[in-house]
């Protein structure tokens, strides 16, 4: 008999209630989000499903920052969050992780 692979498979796209639990926000405000910042989004299968992928996830936790902690509006948000480079948004998703730890 051959071994089980036991390598964790890394998922690609998150219910929106699972990245709702992670930023501890309700769904509704979330879907605003998503619906404001980036109206481009994938739907699900059927209407019903609201999927996030994963590079988008580390999005929503600057925002999580930027709206809830700094206080900015939704235009000055995104406008932000479109200025930032890479490291800039890896600074604020390693800051949201060491808050929520």
């Amino acid at each position: 008999m051959g071994k089980l692979k036991t390598d964790v498979i890394q998922k690609v796209y998150f219910c929106q209630s699972e990245v709702a639990n992670l930023l501890d926000v309700n769904a509704g405000m979330l879907r605003s989000w998503k619906k404001y910042f980036f109206p481009k989004l994938p739907k699900g299968k059927n209407r019903f499903t609201r999927i996030i992928p994963l590079d988008y996830v580390g999005k929503f936790k600057a925002l999580y920052l930027l709206i809830l902690k700094e206080r900015y509006t939704l235009p000055g948000a995104d406008k932000r969050l479109k200025s930032m480079n890479k490291e800039e948004l890896d600074m604020y998703i390693n800051k949201f992780d060491n808050m929520k730890k």
